[in-house]
């Protein structure tokens, strides 16, 4: 998962909340702040997280949160996930011609909102909404409780 700002705390708290109730592996990058800066400073910052997961194996699913859909960083990272077979879920805000995650393949769910506030906060309901639906599926209640 990837995201800036509040978009990152978004992706911190999804991935430890698919990990701690459903049991499913998840790892955000902005949580490695030494690695993700590393890459930044070394290699320029539109590349921070695409870099980061160079050591992914192929066929993952990328979450990628963005209000504007332009962040540079997180459109490299979801253009290295496609290329590595990955899956694409989008969280964005309004799509238009300019949001160009909005606007890539994948699992796109817009908050058509132009208060990055709303934004944000929707962003997190989709994403205990994820969590909870995912936790009430049986094999995954069975999983957990063990």
């Amino acid at each position: 998962m990837v995201g800036n700002g509040g978009s990152a705390a978004t992706a911190m708290h999804f991935a430890n909340d698919l990990q701690k109730v459903c049991d499913i592996d998840a790892l955000a990058l902005p949580a490695l702040i030494s690695t993700i800066t590393a890459y930044g400073n070394d290699d320029g910052w539109s590349k921070m997280f695409s870099l980061a997961m160079k050591s992914f194996s192929i066929g993952h699913i990328l979450v990628a949160i963005s209000f504007s859909g332009t962040s540079q960083n997180v459109i490299e990272a979801a253009k290295h996930a496609l290329e590595c077979d990955g899956k694409l879920i989008v969280l964005t805000g309004p799509v238009w011609e300019g949001n160009t995650l909005g606007n890539m393949p994948g699992v796109v769910i817009p908050v058509e909102d132009d208060d990055i506030k709303v934004v944000e906060d929707v962003h997190l309901v989709i994403c205990h909404s994820i969590v909870g639906e995912i936790h009430a599926m049986p094999s995954v209640q069975k999983k957990v409780s063990q």
